[in-house]
């Protein structure tokens, strides 16, 4: 069961690398990024999706968690995206 679970985790840290190398520097309207969790990291401005989204934990616990722990799995998958000399997007 350990295993399955690493392997999912594995597979999504590849995809949200893939999902910044494609998209990472896409802006919506008023240059807000596309992937401000990727863009706000390099300049170590990024709080979270809590933060970002104004979640707390006392009216949203659900949400708050699942936040949480989506920016753990971004956290991993930012350290290895440097770690493989990628830089940031233009």
């Amino acid at each position: 069961m350990a295993e399955v679970i690493k392997l999912d985790k594995e597979k999504e840290i590849r995809a949200i690398i893939k999902h910044w190398q494609n998209d990472g520097e896409k802006e919506l309207k008023n240059r807000v990024p596309v992937h401000p969790e990727f863009i706000y990291r390099f300049d170590g401005e990024w709080q979270g999706w809590n933060d970002l989204l104004s979640v707390d934990m006392i009216n949203d616990r659900e949400k708050f968690i699942a936040n949480r722990t989506r920016d753990e799995l971004e956290d991993e998958a930012f350290a290895r995206y440097i770690k493989l000399g990628m830089k940031k997007p233009q």
